[in-house]
């Protein structure tokens, strides 16, 4: 099985927008087509953002994919917290709108294991595998 660690901007997307690649992969995770992986990191860091930014249908979303979504939650690491959670899962992908960060030679030469994508570029995957 496909294994995904979903960073905190693509929670916020799928929060913001039903129809997207991040709600996509949400729904993927919900279907048991792929698993999910999340941190305590990335879960206070979308309850925060939550607060100031969300009205209440959007937080009504976000309470529910973090309850039907089958996301699997890791301890925080100290250092580099969304990277180190997503090597720490033995996850296939990380994915992120943050992909510039997480593109530097001295990142990718530290997270050899991963592949990181966009949810655009990860769904465009999954329907080109027919997954």
């Amino acid at each position: 099985m496909i294994t995904v660690f979903i960073d905190t901007s693509v929670l916020f997307s799928a929060c913001l927008s039903k129809a997207g690649a991040s709600a996509l992969i949400l729904g993927y995770c919900r279907k048991n087509k792929i698993k999910g992986f999340i941190s305590r990191y990335v879960l206070s860091e979308i309850k925060r953002n939550a607060t100031q930014k969300f009205d209440q249908l959007g937080k009504q979303r976000l309470n529910f994919y973090i309850l039907q979504s089958n996301l699997n939650i890791v301890d925080n690491p100290t250092h580099s917290p969304i990277l180190a959670a997503a090597i720490k899962s033995k996850v296939n992908y990380l994915i992120t709108f943050n992909t510039k960060d997480f593109l530097l030679p001295k990142v990718k030469g530290f997270a050899k294991s991963l592949t990181i994508l966009t949810p655009r570029d990860f769904v465009m995957l999954i329907k080109y595998f027919k997954i």
